[in-house]
């Protein structure tokens, strides 16, 4: 049986943790095909934008570096794009809502595997370039990749799966915000616009919306956990979402007091900066 064979039988009918976990690999390939894409086919269009930014004027090797920052970023614009839509169509389902510590089908699974795949992608690329990536967008790729698969494996909490999906309705303002910043666009309206606007979205979904949802998991999983269908639950996996709650929150809450300060000291220089990195 071939690898689509394997995966269109475990949306169909479950599997094992060697399903779940070829599945998550196989998606995890896939997100890392398609910045092999971006390298070999859009890089050389980003290099030649990168020549109208006077800043790298003479830097062959400075923009070499940047057009290949360039891939995963536009591997994560791709996955933002397609997975808040999908987020929002298992967030807005009523058979989830109604249900949202026990609710799965084959369509939330196939959500939260998509987002599994990319966080093992985003983990490794994360590992590969710790030192541009930096600590905590490393934890964020780690935590992000366990919840996912988790949910993918034992088929439950997706609504919860969805609303965390939410707060990618930011990033790609900060990665268009970094790609007008390289191509010396820093000055013009559009940069400016879209540097409030992503500050405004990142506040409402996460810095808003984040406890939220937070907060409704802790109070559904007490809820489930005291009664007769809580012994379906595997408790590990929600303890460490609990986790996940707190940390991720408290990221969220770091990025954006970040945002601000680069946001302020900017508007005190006269300048722009690009903006802070948020995942």
């Amino acid at each position: 049986m071939g690898v689509v064979e394997d995966m269109n039988s475990y949306f169909a009918t479950g599997g094992g943790l060697k399903e779940s976990a070829k599945t998550v690999g196989t998606l995890g390939l896939a997100w890392a095909a398609l910045e092999l894409f971006s390298y070999l086919v859009l890089r050389p269009y980003f290099l030649r934008l990168l020549d109208g930014n006077p800043k790298l004027a003479g830097d062959t090797k400075g923009k070499a570096a940047t057009a290949t920052q360039m891939g995963p970023r536009v591997v994560c614009f791709v996955h933002n794009v397609l997975q808040v839509p999908l987020g929002l169509m298992v967030l807005t389902n009523a058979f989830f809502h109604s249900d949202r510590m026990f609710a799965a089908d084959h369509f939330s699974s196939l959500v939260m595997a998509i987002s599994a795949g990319y966080f093992l992608y985003d983990t490794v690329e994360c590992i590969v370039r710790f030192e541009h990536e930096g600590p905590e967008f490393l934890l964020h790729g780690v935590f992000c990749f366990i919840v996912f698969t988790t949910l993918t494996h034992v088929r439950c909490m997706h609504w919860f799966g969805a609303g965390f999906l939410m707060w990618e309705l930011s990033t790609p303002f900060v990665h268009f915000r970094w790609f007008l910043y390289k191509i010396g666009r820093d000055k013009s309206n559009v940069y400016a616009f879209n540097g409030a606007m992503g500050l405004l979205v990142f506040f409402l979904c996460r810095i808003c919306w984040g406890p939220v949802v937070s907060l409704l998991f802790w109070k559904d999983s007490i809820a489930a956990l005291s009664s007769p269908a809580g012994a379906s639950l595997p408790l590990p996996v929600v303890w460490f979402y609990r986790v996940c709650t707190v940390v991720m929150n408290g990221l969220n809450l770091y990025w954006f007091e970040k945002m601000v300060r680069i946001a302020l000291d900017s508007s005190k220089k006269g300048g722009r900066k690009p903006a802070a990195k948020a995942a």
